[in-house]
């Protein structure tokens, strides 16, 4: 039986707790490949990661504790008890209007992937805050002079689905000119 599109995006919730159950790099490939199917202006694929799997994630846990921002060690081992991270990067542009197209892009992309994740029964968790804008870090995973970090993904297999949160009533937040 097949699990709609409305039943994921109801059903997906943030996992902040992994478990050690291995997630192939072929799997998270897959998901990254399909996810690009993102409506991005122009076609312009406004996107790059940087992934970190298996091995790599020792690399990362030396990147982080590297990093300038004194990151707490309960905070590194967070993304290393994950499967894998994703660093998600995207070129900067100096037109307004073609960085605010471009967020929404990786945005809706990064969306998709999670959408993706979710179906695959593994869990993801969309960091952001300091160490994204951290200039060490961002050397380190290879950011250039004239890109960003959206995110990192954290992905892993889980256990337990946290309990969904209420959401206001969307008629509370349209404005119908009818």
């Amino acid at each position: 039986m097949t699990t709609s599109i409305r039943e994921i995006i109801k059903q997906r919730r943030t996992i902040r707790n992994f478990n050690n159950e291995v997630i192939s790099l072929d799997t998270i490939i897959e998901m990254l490949r399909d996810a690009t199917w993102a409506p991005n202006h122009k076609l312009r694929e406004p996107w790059r990661f940087v992934l970190f799997h298996g091995d790599g994630k020792e690399k990362l846990r030396d990147i982080l504790l590297q990093s300038s921002d004194n990151i707490p060690s309960k905070k590194i081992e967070k993304f290393t008890q994950a499967q894998a991270n994703i660093v998600v990067i995207m070129p900067e542009n100096t037109d307004p209007l073609k960085q605010e197209e471009d967020l929404s892009a990786v945005a809706a992309l990064i969306q998709n992937f999670l959408l993706l994740a979710w179906e695959n029964k593994i869990g993801v968790l969309w960091k952001t805050g300091k160490l994204i804008h951290n200039s060490s870090f961002q050397q380190s995973v290879g950011v250039g002079e004239n890109e960003k970090i959206v995110g990192i993904l954290m992905v892993g297999k889980f256990d337990n689905v946290p309990e969904a949160q209420p959401r206001e009533d969307i008629v509370e937040k349209i404005t119908i000119i009818d």
